[in-house]
């Protein structure tokens, strides 16, 4: 295979691959329905548990969200 070749597969290869990684990670997915149902509250709950909280048991985050819309709440 000669080197040109070789590198624009290796480049279409890893860019697959990051594609893949993105969409994994939920980065190429559409948002999700941002409408506060009980079940996406729960989930958000369990989320905050998980990921938030160890870092921020200490630090009140109800004053520093507070008047976040839902699309805000979602990106963080």
């Amino acid at each position: 295979m000669r080197p040109r070749t070789r590198n624009a597969a290796l480049v279409a290869a890893g860019l697959l691959l990051a594609a893949a990684w993105a969409f994994e990670a939920g980065w190429l997915r559409p948002p999700p329905d941002l409408r506060p149902t009980p079940e996406a509250l729960a989930l958000g709950r369990r989320v905050l548990a998980a990921r938030c909280l160890h870092c921020h048991a200490a630090i009140p985050l109800a004053p520093r969200v507070r008047g976040w819309s839902a699309e805000r709440a979602y990106d963080a």
